[in-house]
């Protein structure tokens, strides 16, 4: 489901509003936070299976739109880690090779 050389990724936490489907990676923030700050936090649980350790990754962003899991995934590979590895084929929920726990929930990334 999930690939990565060093790193396996699952995608915890993420903190936009929940749109329909919008398979947020864990969505966590304050709701007073998150109406008075004009930053979100996604937060992605990774595996590095050399240490055989489980780790967290917060990443910070503006929410200036809702976005899809997807979108936030490759701008923090583009722009803040490149480490970071994922699957994504088709981008519209067709083929199913985004699939990942999103808040717990079995779900696709690009929806």
């Amino acid at each position: 489901m999930l690939r990565g050389a060093t790193y396996k990724t699952k995608v915890l936490r993420h903190a936009l509003p929940a749109v329909a489907g919008a398979a947020s990676a864990t969505v966590r923030s304050n709701a007073a936070a998150a109406e008075s700050s004009s930053k979100a936090i996604l937060q992605i649980m990774r595996f590095d299976p050399a240490m055989n350790v489980k780790r967290i990754d917060s990443y910070e962003f503006e929410k200036n739109n809702d976005f899809m899991v997807l979108d936030l995934l490759t701008a923090i590979k583009a722009h803040q880690d490149p480490s970071l590895a994922f699957r994504a084929s088709c981008c519209e929920g067709v083929c199913g090779s985004c699939a990942m726990n999103i808040n717990g929930v079995k779900s696709l990334a690009c929806v």
